[in-house]
């Protein structure tokens, strides 16, 4: 299964992705978690899932986790702190 984590400013972000990567790659191809973060400076940056938008089944092809980062000016920093977890839970790097 191919690993996607996908980064976003906020909630009509991250529905706007997951609607693409369906048209893209169709129903029975991918499954497709949200999570949103929460908390930064006086609180610990937390990220919990907030959906799971379809069927975990070992037979589909992708695997995507949308971030929303509830704020853009998180987006960057949100990637640099997952990207360690991310590329050793199988995650590939395309630049």
């Amino acid at each position: 299964m191919k690993r996607m984590a996908i980064f976003v400013e906020g909630q009509t972000e991250q529905m706007f992705a997951e609607g693409l990567i369906r048209r893209v790659a169709g129903e029975r191809n991918i499954q497709i978690d949200a999570v949103k973060a929460h908390g930064g400076k006086l609180n610990p940056r937390q990220f919990l899932e907030i959906s799971t938008k379809s069927e975990s089944d070992a037979s589909k092809k992708y695997y995507v986790i949308i971030y929303d980062s509830n704020n853009d000016g998180r987006v960057l920093s949100d990637i640099i702190e997952k990207y360690d977890e991310l590329v050793v839970n199988g995650y590939s790097v395309h630049r």
